[in-house]
C-alpha cells in the first residue's frame, strides 16, 4: 500500500493578475484600481496646498514681492496631487511636490 503522505503536490504558483498592479499615483490622473470598491478608475485629482507652498509664499512675501505672494497658492506645480476615486470618493494616493 502506498501512503498518501509520500506523494507531494508542488505547491500552486502565484500568478498575480493585472488588477493587483497598481500604478504610482503621479501630477496627472492614473488609471488604477481602487483599493476600497476594487473598481478600474481614472483617479479624480485636487491640489493641495503643502509646506513648501507656504515657505515660497513667505520667501516671497520678505523679497517683499508683494503681487507675487498669492502665486504659489495659483500654480499646480507648487502643490501636492490628491487622488480619490470617482465612484466612491475613497482616498487612492498623494503625489507629494
Amino acid at each position: 500500500m502506498s501512503d498518501p503522505m509520500d506523494k507531494k503536490d508542488p505547491a500552486p504558483t502565484y500568478v498575480p493578475s493585472a488588477r493587483d498592479v497598481s500604478a504610482m499615483a503621479g501630477p496627472e490622473p492614473a488609471h488604477v484600481v481602487c483599493p476600497s470598491c476594487h473598481a478600474e478608475i481614472v483617479t479624480q485629482t485636487t491640489h493641495k496646498s503643502n509646506s513648501k507652498t507656504h515657505i515660497y509664499a513667505l520667501m516671497l512675501c520678505l523679497a517683499c514681492c508683494w503681487p507675487c505672494v498669492c502665486l504659489p497658492y495659483c500654480c499646480t506645480s507648487c502643490r501636492d496631487t490628491v487622488h480619490r476615486c470617482p465612484k466612491c470618493k475613497a482616498f487612492v494616493g498623494v503625489y507629494r511636490r
